[in-house]
């Protein structure tokens, strides 16, 4: 829409179906994901509004969705004064092709992920006295990866139930065969 100036002023556009509705903070899921979530969104919002005074008012409804999706409060304001105070940036920016540690440790998103990132935190603090590694800030850094869920292990068994035809009762079905034998008639089952 213009502004009576004849300026163009860009808007979100919400749809009437749109739930507004987040990943809720009381799932499990890596800390850093739900402050993640509010960050992307508050920056997307910061990109398309051009108006500062419908960008406060539009952050505003959305920390409202994040509260109703259990987000702490304040956590949603500290990270959206954040985006508001960046700048409006439109373009492309490269990213640096050079990891930023020289080690990635991987493990499996858990319990011990705390106790892992502690134990690498005072691993780095080691390092950096080494003249090798002294102007290097992280020598070895943390990736987290998803643990297998309920999903992957049912589908890991049925594939596994499916091809090895030893299994009590599940087999693999082939489409149906006319009675001349030659042609086949339908299609497989969606599962196979």
């Amino acid at each position: 829409m213009f502004s009576d100036v004849g300026d163009l002023s860009t808007d979100i556009n919400i749809k009437a179906t749109d739930a507004r509705v987040f990943l809720n903070y009381s799932s499990y899921h890596p800390r850093q994901t739900f402050p993640s979530i509010v960050y992307s969104q508050g920056l997307r919002y910061r990109r398309i509004i051009n108006d500062p005074i419908r960008l406060f008012r539009r952050l505003d409804e959305l920390k409202g969705c994040f509260i109703k999706s259990g987000y702490p409060k304040k956590m949603a304001e500290r990270i959206f004064n954040d985006v508001v105070k960046r700048p409006r940036n439109l373009n492309y920016q490269k990213k640096d092709k050079k990891p930023p540690n020289e080690i990635m440790w991987t493990q499996t998103y858990g319990p011990g992920t705390s106790t892992i990132i502690k134990v690498v935190k005072e691993a780095n603090k080691m390092l950096q006295k080494c003249p090798v590694w002294a102007k290097n800030d992280k020598v070895i850094g943390v990736v987290n990866k998803r643990p297998k869920n309920l999903g992957d292990m049912i589908f890991k068994r049925k594939r596994l139930a499916l091809s090895s035809g030893k299994s009590l009762g599940t087999y693999s079905c082939s489409p149906l065969i006319s009675q001349n034998r030659s042609k086949k008639r339908g299609r497989p089952c969606t599962c196979c």
